[in-house]
């Protein structure tokens, strides 16, 4: 087993910390085993392990928390050191074996044989102290370096993360007792302080008796992330997992991200220049000038090996290797190929007052590859007789435009389009300022505007 995995136990304990983020009392931790007897109750009287039983919190000591990131620092500090495949949090996992912690935490007792910890056995440290010390040393080391953005809505438009696919999950008949996928739910449910103990029981605390389940290709690392959040007393909350498992890489609280455990790696990342991306490259800058409209990303040249089917024929992403960091992309209806998940990105366009006979909103598409394979727009129209409007995309400098809406019997107040296809030529550049067009041949009204704009661009190389 690869050290990225060894420490599946302390995964789920860690889990359960960001959980329960308040202090864990210390149970009774000399029961049964014969010393202090119960006398002196009230007294501090016991002797040995003894002292202090039952009273105190556990908190995790500070000199545990420091031996964690030392011990990521002798690893990075190995002239063998890999770190391609060997991220921070596997780094710090292999550090929070039980061997080289009991060594800091009998260290720390002799020192200080008065804190509730010492009076515990080393499983018991291990179980119930040992996340917690592991929980900050992880936001020590991820601080600053998070790949995740803000809030849930940010998700879908981070440089470094690629939607794979979007649900609603309101069924859990088919998930078994025991099973990760429970497990996940009753974490997700966990991030609003309640605990439950099953599926069905998830379910039912939340108010639409629905989870959303979001999944991401992290660019960077290649792993696949899965968030499930639902509302709860009108607010989102839940957690992100690493695919498969019950490890817990980040909160949702009011729909905002935290405890984040995933880093952000060279890959996706914004640039300006190739300086900053290391052996790679910045690709896809949008210059206005001397001004930076929109920024490249870094994109690595990987060895051909490491991505064996990239270029295999697909119909969807499930067919294409997410562990290789690949994506199916598509022209249109014909099958498509396996290609770097980086070629995918979502683009969030600020919205607009729908004033005069013509608004024009311009937005920059950038760090993506040449030309485009397909562009898809969303957004909301509000108009009392969006019957007047005709909506078009049009390409960078003017070139080729699509129309995205145009229906002569549409009634307001409200028309939502989602993921509408721009049959825009695949052999256009696709880094630049595009334009979406609003025509209105009516009487216009003050009141209208498009909100929510989203543009979803796939691109290729020319």
């Amino acid at each position: 087993m690869s050290r990225a995995t060894a420490s599946f136990a302390l995964l789920l304990a860690l889990a359960a910390v960001t959980a329960c983020p308040a202090p864990i009392v210390a149970a009774d931790a000399g029961e049964g085993e014969g010393e202090g007897e119960g006398e002196g109750e009230g007294e501090g009287e016991g002797e040995g392990e003894g002292e202090g039983e039952g009273e105190g919190e556990l908190v995790c000591p500070t000199v545990v928390t420091t031996g964690l990131l030392d011990c990521v620092a002798d690893l990075q500090a190995d002239p063998d050191f890999d770190d391609t495949t060997f991220f921070l949090i596997d780094q710090l996992l292999a550090c929070a074996d039980a061997e080289p912690v009991a060594t800091t935490r009998d260290a720390h007792c002799a020192a200080t044989p008065g804190d509730p910890v010492c009076a515990l056995s080393l499983e018991r440290f291990v179980d119930e102290v040992l996340p917690a010390c592991t929980a900050s040393a992880r936001d020590t080391l991820l601080a600053g370096r998070c790949v995740l953005p803000a809030t849930v809505r940010d998700l879908r438009f981070s440089p470094q993360l690629v939607e794979l696919s979007r649900s609603v999950l309101d069924d859990v008949a088919g998930i078994a007792a025991g099973s990760v996928a429970e497990q996940q739910l009753i974490a997700s449910v966990g991030a609003t302080g309640q605990v439950v103990a099953s599926a069905s029981e998830a379910l039912e605390r939340t108010d639409d008796d629905a989870f959303d389940v979001i999944t991401l290709l992290d660019v960077g690392t290649r792993r696949t992330i899965v968030f499930i959040t639902a509302t709860y007393g009108d607010n989102r909350y839940g957690r992100a997992f690493f695919d498969g498992t019950a490890f817990a890489v980040a909160d949702v609280i009011d729909g905002d991200i935290g405890a984040c455990a995933v880093e952000q790696r060279l890959e996706g990342t914004g640039c300006t220049t190739d300086a900053t991306c290391g052996d790679g490259l910045c690709l896809g800058v949008v210059t206005a000038g001397d001004t930076t409209v929109g920024e490249g990303r870094c994109v690595q040249t990987d060895d051909p090996a490491s991505q064996p089917t990239r270029g295999t024929v697909c119909t969807s992403d499930i067919d294409c290797s997410r562990s290789e960091g690949l994506v199916c992309m598509r022209l249109g209806d014909a099958d498509g190929f396996c290609e770097e998940a980086w070629l995918r990105r979502r683009f969030a366009v600020e919205g607009a007052p729908i004033v005069g006979p013509t608004t024009a909103i311009p937005f920059a598409v950038s760090g993506v590859a040449t030309v485009s394979l397909k562009t898809t727009v969303s957004m909301v129209i509000s108009h009392p007789n969006p019957a007047d409007l005709t909506v078009s995309i049009v390409h960078p400098g003017g070139g080729s435009s699509a129309a995205l809406f145009e229906d002569p019997t549409a009634v307001g107040p409200e028309v939502i389009l989602r993921d509408v296809r721009a049959l825009l030529p695949s052999d256009e550049s696709i880094n630049g300022t595009w334009q979406i067009l609003i025509d209105d041949v009516g009487v216009g009204d003050p009141s209208a505007s498009v909100f929510n704009v989203e543009v979803a661009v796939e691109s290729w190389f020319d």
